[in-house]
């Protein structure tokens, strides 16, 4: 199965490639790629290279982008960390059923089913937008203000629709499938997030077999709003400490080269 014209990535170039895995980094609902940016780029300048995926574009739900993005990535020469957000974190577990996964990093992860998710993802016009295949607008109202709370203005005015068969999915309270081989996995949550309530970001990590770190008074956009740098560099730290020397390989074959390059 070859790469999806449903998918499209935008590599993150480093400024001297150090680390022998790429970073994937997968969206949740409502925004694109344009979300990962700063924090892609502040990590490209410690070393890692990656791309940003946006599968908007992808009819279904969650385990219809998985299949389609795991398809796209299957050229990639190494296996890849993966860092989800929101219902890009139930992709990104998806995906690794698909694929070889070095790492993952799950962003405020959405629970399938729960209070604060069903709020956010159900409407009333969600059954008549399923029926008729229509996209849906982001939530307005409390529970809208509550979630886009802390997104910076200049990412607010990238929010667009969403399928209609993703919310229905997320709405539901369904058992999230995890990888039979699970990679080191960190579920990182903010103590202040409307969203994903401390007892469920602890419940979620212990049923896929994960880490679990809080952030004291952050809210759901971990990567994207204020002190977003300290996020960046708990990962960092994170996945450092987790695939130790072998995560150093490319920065060693470079380090090679570059010491044959001067004895000639």
């Amino acid at each position: 199965m070859g790469a999806s014209p449903m998918v499209t990535t935008t590599p993150v170039h480093p400024e001297g490639p150090r680390y022998g895995a790429p970073i994937v980094y997968v969206p949740g609902v409502w925004l694109g790629p344009q979300v990962w940016q700063p924090a892609a780029s502040y990590l490209g300048h410690r070393g890692w290279a990656g791309m940003l995926v946006d599968a908007r574009a992808v009819p279904g739900g969650i385990d219809a982008r998985a299949a389609a993005v795991s398809a796209h990535l299957a050229a990639l020469p190494a296996a890849p960390v993966l860092i989800g957000h929101d219902a890009g974190a139930l992709v990104a577990l998806a995906m690794a059923t698909r694929m070889d996964v070095r790492a993952m990093v799950l962003l405020a992860p959405l629970c399938p089913g729960a209070p604060a998710t069903h709020a956010l993802t159900w409407s009333g016009g969600l059954v008549w937008s399923l029926l008729r295949r229509r996209p849906v607008a982001p939530p307005a109202g409390p529970v809208g203000d509550a979630f886009f709370a802390d997104l910076p203005a200049a990412l607010r005015r990238t929010i667009g629709n969403e399928d209609p068969r993703l919310l229905a999915q997320l709405a539901r309270r369904s058992a999230i499938v995890r990888p039979v081989r699970m990679p080191p996995t960190l579920v990182l949550h903010g103590g202040a997030d409307p969203i994903l309530p401390r007892d469920e970001a602890l419940r979620f990590a212990r049923d896929v077999g994960a880490e679990s770190l809080e952030l004291p008074g952050r809210g759901h956009w971990l990567l994207a709003a204020g002190a977003w740098q300290d996020c960046g560099d708990r990962v960092h730290r994170w996945l450092v400490q987790r695939l130790g020397e072998t995560i150093l390989e490319l920065y060693a074959e470079a380090m090679a080269d570059r010491e044959d390059d001067g004895d000639e």
